[in-house]
């Protein structure tokens, strides 16, 4: 159910944080810097494009079915990536 599914975002979210902390204790940031700026770019464009299609069905049919949103979210994915 729900609570479940909040208790696993949370645990996500500190074992991001740890990782975070974890890494940039190591030095990754180091390494980070060398990847090129075109492949940065990317990235980024990247993520932003799958949250937004993540969180389109939700902002349009914000009133409705779960299984429609899931159907409008598969169905644009399939078509567009």
């Amino acid at each position: 159910g729900e609570e479940e599914y909040v208790k696993l975002v949370a645990a996500y979210s500190l074992y991001v944080g740890l990782a975070s902390v974890l890494l940039a204790l190591v030095g990754f940031g180091k390494l980070a810097q060398n990847v090129p700026k075109p492949v940065l770019k990317g990235f980024k464009w990247g993520c932003a494009v799958g949250v937004l299609v993540s969180a389109l069905p939700t902002g349009i049919f914000a009133s409705g079915s779960k299984e429609l949103k899931s159907l409008v979210a598969n169905s644009f994915l399939n078509e567009h990536i």
